[in-house]
C-alpha cells in the first residue's frame, strides 16, 4: 500500500503546480516504500534528500505562478512555505544525526501528512481562484510583449522576447490544431531557447556576484523540468493537457520571472 494515492490530489486549477504535486506524492510513495523494505541508511537519505530538494523547489516556483496569475496575497502564503522549509531541515537533520531511522523517518512522513493531507488540500486552497478563468482563445497572444516587459539589458530583453514569441507560437498551433510532430518541435525550441537565455543569465549574474544567483537557478531548474513535461505531454498527444500546462504554468512562471526576478539583475 502506498503512502497516498497521487490521483486523489486536489486540482489547484494551474497544471504546473498540480504536476510538482503529483511528482512530490510519487517520490514520497517510493520513499515509504523503500523504508517498509529496510533500506539502507545511505540510500534512504538519499531518497529524502530528493523529496525535501523537491519540495522546496516547488515552494520556490508556486510563489512565482501565483504572483505571475494576479494573486494579491501571495506574501501572506509564503510565510507557511518558510515554516514548513524549517521543519524540513530539522527533520533532515535529526534523520542524519539517529542512529536508528526509525524516529526521524516518522516525523518525516508526519511532515509528508502536513504537506500532502493539510497544506495542498487547505492552505493552497487560498489562490485557487487566481486560476480559476477559461485560457485565453487562440487568436489571442498569451504575452504581449512590451516597453513594461525590459529590464533595460538589450541581450536579455531580445531573449525574453524570443521566448514571448515562441510561447505564443506554441498556445496558437495549439489552438489551430497543429500536428503533433510539428508542434512538439515548437515545444523542443523553446525549451532549447530557455536554456541558452538561463545559461546567459546566469553567467551574468555570477560575475556580478549577484545575491539572487542561488534563488534564481532554482526557478530556472523547475521552468526546464515543466518544459520537459510539455514535450512528454506533446508526444503522447495529450494537447488538452498540453494546453494547461502552456496557458497556466509557463505563461504565469514567464511573467512573473520577468517583472519581479529579472529585473534585479
Amino acid at each position: 500500500m502506498s503512502f497516498v494515492d497521487p490521483d486523489h490530489i486536489p486540482n489547484t486549477g494551474n497544471a504546473a503546480i498540480d504536476a510538482h504535486h503529483r511528482r512530490i506524492a510519487v517520490q514520497v510513495n517510493d520513499l515509504f516504500d523503500a523504508w517498509k523494505a529496510g533500506g539502507a541508511p545511505t540510500a534512504l537519505n538519499s531518497r529524502l534528500d530528493e523529496v525535501l530538494l523537491e519540495i522546496s523547489d516547488h515552494f520556490a516556483a508556486e510563489r512565482s505562478l501565483v504572483r505571475g496569475a494576479g494573486y494579491a496575497e501571495w506574501d501572506t502564503h509564503e510565510p507557511i512555505h518558510d515554516t514548513m522549509r524549517e521543519r524540513m531541515g530539522s527533520i533532515r537533520a535529526a534523520v542524519a544525526q539517529a542512529s536508528s531511522h526509525t524516529d526521524g523517518m516518522i516525523d518525516a512522513f508526519r511532515f509528508f501528512e502536513d504537506l500532502i493531507f493539510k497544506h495542498e488540500f487547505f492552505d493552497d486552497q487560498d489562490f485557487w481562484d487566481a486560476f480559476a478563468h477559461l485560457p485565453r482563445r487562440g487568436g489571442e497572444d498569451l504575452i504581449s510583449f512590451g516597453p513594461e516587459h525590459r529590464i533595460g539589458r538589450t541581450a536579455i530583453d531580445a531573449e525574453h522576447e524570443e521566448l514571448v514569441r515562441l510561447l505564443n507560437g506554441i498556445h496558437s498551433a495549439l489552438a489551430d490544431g497543429e500536428p503533433e510532430p510539428l508542434l512538439c518541435i515548437r515545444v523542443q525550441a523553446l525549451r532549447n531557447a530557455a536554456i541558452t537565455h538561463f545559461t546567459h543569465e546566469e553567467d551574468t549574474m555570477r560575475s556580478m556576484g549577484h545575491p539572487d544567483l542561488k534563488e534564481h537557478t532554482v526557478l530556472h531548474r523547475v521552468m526546464l523540468r515543466d518544459l520537459e513535461d510539455a514535450i512528454h505531454l506533446c508526444r503522447e498527444g495529450r494537447r488538452d493537457d498540453m494546453k494547461d500546462l502552456v496557458s497556466t504554468g509557463i505563461r504565469y512562471w514567464l511573467l512573473d520571472h520577468i517583472a519581479v526576478w529579472d529585473r534585479r539583475i
